[in-house]
């Protein structure tokens, strides 16, 4: 008995069509952007390359002290982490990974970019004297419609990144 028979004609393409599909999705990555699913467990935001603020497994596990100037632009870098400690490249995130922050207070600093430094670099510039706390966010998806991967604590938490901002013409002092 032939088998190609006992199943009709549409129901063969059918199934062909299935199946191609089927092994096709399973070969071939949805787009050349997407990544393995990547979960860091903390990060390090940097200065200078020294460690101001590490946050790891839900904690703040070490913090400086650095006392930043009206008017001056400091170039800061996040770090991202694993589990065991170990440090994430940035290339190993697509483009749909970005970093975001949400800050206290705005008319004591702000916060910006320039492509040039990279996704994992940021800018902030002293604007008046005080403090202000900042969240930093690692956010995956697009700007519009983006979920946060990673979060440092809210600036309303008393365990927030702190910066302190004072006059002019100082120099940086750091303390632990």
């Amino acid at each position: 008995m032939n088998i190609f028979k006992l199943i009709s004609t549409p129901t063969l393409f059918a199934l062909t069509i299935f199946s191609l599909v089927l092994i096709t999705a399973c070969e071939n990555p949805a787009s050349d952007d997407e990544h393995e699913h990547i979960e860091p467990a903390g990060l390090q935001l940097k200065y200078n390359g020294e460690v101001l603020f590490e946050y790891a497994d839900g904690t703040l596990t070490e913090r400086k002290h650095m006392h930043l100037h009206v008017g001056e632009e400091y170039l800061f870098k996040v770090e991202l982490i694993g589990e065991h400690g170990e440090h994430i490249h940035g290339d190993q995130f697509g483009n749909d990974y970005f970093l975001d922050w949400e800050i206290e207070n705005e008319e004591v600093l702000q916060i910006h970019q320039h492509q040039e430094d990279g996704p994992w670099s940021f800018h902030v510039t002293g604007v008046a004297e005080g403090e202000s706390k900042v969240q930093l966010m690692l956010m995956h998806g697009s700007k519009d419609h983006a979920h946060p991967h990673l979060q440092t604590p809210p600036v309303e938490a008393e365990e927030a990144i702190e910066l302190h901002i004072e006059g002019e013409n100082g120099s940086t002092h750091q303390h632990s």
